[in-house]
């Protein structure tokens, strides 16, 4: 059974939450532009930490993600989302709400663990949130794509 506990946030505005105080604008930004035509993903970059893994989109015309490890060891890994609808173009790589899944079973498994946190349980609530809207939006294209 998962460990719950109340949002650290909760109750305050978003101005007074403790990520927001500490980041800086720049902490948020999400893409470098490199001059080969890549684009490297940094938005899970913290300040003052060295990143461990390096995300980097080949292309802006394929749907797919490297990420590899700087210097700690071999990860090569890629992520293939899928490519248009599937009644169009059939199953061709994994949805964003299967990822979330993904992250979500694994916060999951860390608050089940010896040292669970408000941060994972905020972020999980957050991941809830994410995947109803997106089941939300596939509903509903689901039923545009029956009345056509």
């Amino acid at each position: 059974m998962l460990k719950k506990s109340t949002p650290f946030w909760q109750g305050k505005k978003l101005s007074q939450h403790p990520v927001v105080l500490t980041c800086g604008v720049n902490d948020l930004s999400t893409t470098e532009h490199l001059a080969s035509g890549e684009r490297r993903i940094t938005s899970h970059h913290v300040a003052g930490v060295d990143p461990i893994v390096d995300v980097t989109v080949p292309s802006s015309t394929e749907p797919f993600y490297q990420l590899s490890h700087l210097g700690y060891g071999e990860l090569n890994t890629e992520i293939r989302f899928q490519h248009g609808s599937v009644c169009q173009h059939g199953p061709n790589g994994v949805t964003v709400e299967s990822l979330l899944a993904v992250i979500k079973d694994r916060l999951e498994v860390f608050q089940a663990g010896s040292e669970p946190c408000d941060e994972n349980s905020d972020a999980l609530a957050h991941i809830d949130m994410a995947l109803r809207i997106l089941k939300g939006r596939t509903l509903r294209m689901q039923a545009e794509h029956a009345s056509v």
